[in-house]
Formats: C-alpha cells, sequence, structure tokens
C-alpha cells in the first residue's frame, strides 16, 4: 500500500518520502480502516522533526487522525465492512491503519469527511481544556491562537458555556472572523496590548484561566493577564520559545501554570468517559458547535507542499491529505 514515511527527523521536504508497505492485516478486537482524508495537525509537524513527546522507531508514518471506511474485521468485532468512521492512530498518512475497534468514532450521515477527519485530536483537546479549567458563567477566559482551528472550538465551546473568551492572533493580512461567537474578543497582539484589553474587559480583575498554544512572549503575556490564583494551561509550541513565569507571580499571585498532553489525558480516562464525550462530540459536529473549515486538499502524494502550505503564517482552515 502507498505510504508516506521518514527515515531521520527534519525538515518535512528533506526527510519525507513516498514508499509501498504491506497493507496490514486486523487481529482479534481489531478492525481495518481505509483512509480517504487527513488533516496536517502541528503535533504531526513536530512527530517528523523529532520535537514531539513520544519519539517514533524509524521509519515511521507521520498522521495522528483522520476518516475512512472500515474494509476488513479480525475476530470479535461488531463493526461492518463499510462503516465510515474516524479514527485516532499512528500513521495515519498511508492509505490503511489498523486500529482497536473500540477506539473509532463511527460517524453518521450529517457529518461529511472533511469535518469527520478532524474529530480525534482538536474537540477531545477543546472539551477536556475547558473541562480542566471549569470556568464558571461569567468568567473570563484568554486564549492565545484563537484563530487556530483548536481555538475557534474552545471560543464556540466557551460561549455554550455562559464563559467570555479573549483570543489572541498576529495578523498581517484580511482576519476571518465569520462564525465567532459574540463573546468572543480578537486581539491582534502586533498591534494592542493583551494586558491592556483584558484589564479594560475585567475592570482590572484580569482573567480567571489561561490557554496558551504559542509559548514564547505571546504565552508571557496571556500569564501576565491572570487574576489572582489564576490557572494558565500550556497545549502547544507553536513558536518553540519557553514562557517566562515570574517567581514573584507564582508566589505573591498564587498563578498556576501547567501542561496538557492530550494522549497522557486520555490514557488516565476510562473507556466509557472516552466514549461519552466522543458522543458529545458528534452531536456538537451535528450543531455547528465545531467549527471545522478546511483550507486546502492535497493528494497523499502531495504531502511535502500540504506541509509547507500548513506553516504559513495566518492560516485559519485545516490542509487535508486525501487519497
Amino acid at each position: 500500500m502507498y505510504a508516506i514515511q521518514f527515515s531521520r527527523h527534519g525538515e518535512p521536504a528533506a526527510v519525507l518520502r513516498q514508499v509501498e508497505l504491506p497493507r496490514p492485516q486486523p487481529g482479534p478486537g481489531e478492525v481495518r480502516v481505509r483512509l480517504t482524508h487527513r488533516p496536517v495537525n502541528p503535533s504531526d509537524l513536530l512527530y517528523i522533526s523529532g520535537a514531539y513527546g513520544r519519539r517514533p522507531v524509524l521509519p515511521a508514518v507521520p498522521g495522528f487522525e483522520g476518516v475512512g471506511r472500515v474494509d476488513a474485521t479480525g475476530a470479535d468485532v461488531g463493526l461492518a465492512a463499510g462503516t465510515r468512521v474516524a479514527v485516532s492512530a499512528f500513521g495515519t498518512w498511508q492509505e490503511s491503519v489498523v486500529v482497536p475497534a473500540a477506539d473509532v468514532l463511527v460517524l453518521p450521515d450529517g457529518i461529511d469527511d472533511d469535518v469527520g477527519a478532524q474529530l480525534m485530536i482538536n474537540p477531545f483537546t477543546a472539551r477536556l481544556l475547558l473541562r480542566r479549567v471549569a470556568l464558571p458563567p461569567g468568567a473570563w477566559l484568554v486564549q492565545t491562537a484563537g484563530l487556530s482551528a483548536v481555538g475557534r472550538m474552545i471560543a464556540h465551546l466557551a460561549y455554550a458555556q455562559g464563559v467570555n473568551t479573549v483570543s489572541t492572533h498576529r495578523g498581517s493580512g484580511p482576519v476571518n472572523v465569520e462564525g465567532l461567537p459574540p463573546t468572543d474578543h480578537l486581539v491582534d497582539t502586533s498591534r494592542a496590548d493583551l494586558l491592556s484589553v483584558v484589564g479594560t474587559l475585567t475592570h482590572g480583575v484580569g482573567a480567571s484561566a489561561a490557554l496558551d498554544a504559542v509559548g514564547g512572549e505571546t504565552g508571557t503575556d496571556a500569564l501576565r493577564c491572570l487574576r489572582t490564583g489564576g490557572l494558565m494551561v500550556s497545549f502547544g509550541l507553536l513558536c518553540g520559545q519557553p514562557v517566562a513565569a515570574s517567581p514573584a507571580h507564582l508566589i505573591f499571585r498564587g498563578l498556576t501554570v501547567e501542561g496538557f498532553w492530550l494522549p497522557h489525558y486520555l490514557s488516565g480516562m476510562p473507556p466509557d468517559e472516552t466514549a461519552r464525550i466522543g458522543r458529545h462530540i458528534i452531536a456538537d459536529a451535528l450543531d455547528g458547535t465545531l467549527p471545522s473549515s478546511v483550507t486546502r486538499r492535497y493528494a497523499l502524494s502531495e504531502v511535502v507542499a500540504a506541509v509547507a502550505h500548513a506553516r504559513r503564517a495566518g492560516l485559519t482552515g485545516k490542509i487535508l491529505l486525501t487519497g
């Protein structure tokens, strides 16, 4: 079968190559899924570069999620061939993957493949991040990379919970704000001071929590916006630079900074709870609570061009690999 593979870490254009691999066979309790759509996520690029939290055994196939149809099943599986599913798995940038049948998300007809391909990482991340900060209605939340796919999902879910958001971006061109909820205050940090904006909106109190996908100066600014006793959760490395946490702020203002990594978080959850969240995500996708726009689709063989496009600044829709 056709696959994209890398044998060493580095820039995608230098290390990714097209290969033929044996088609995997499902064992007991497993299904094989013929994938049709796969997103290019920031975690995929970290995995290729060697900066991801889990190092692969090389050579490896990138990609952590996708959508397709079951085309083979092992023993003791209740899913029929032809069932359309979303999957979370290592190595989705290939034609087929084998996964435990219990781990797939069966998709209803009302969810198309573009949306289905994006259901296993960003929606779980958005829901679990908001569950972690546990803000009451009326509270204020600061989030960086607010125009990213997960940022838009967080804004919509926060709005449904009555939570106000301040979302940052750095724009050099037109900004697509279509579909953002009315309580989301978008701040271009290249033109406005985030701390001043949050201070005005919260009447000098500060935000109760911050969700940081960027790090560096942007994450540091988000941390400075917290009220006494506030919590910041770091879940992304978009700029690759550390957040500067002042010991005085941590000590005298009682701030907490912690990390969030979806695989680690999910590994500690009971299967029935994961399934329950999956059902909520399906409902969110059906009613439009989880916006999942697509900027462009590339054939799997065009992976280098797709990755280059996904790395452009200001991208608001997802890049998909198809075929």
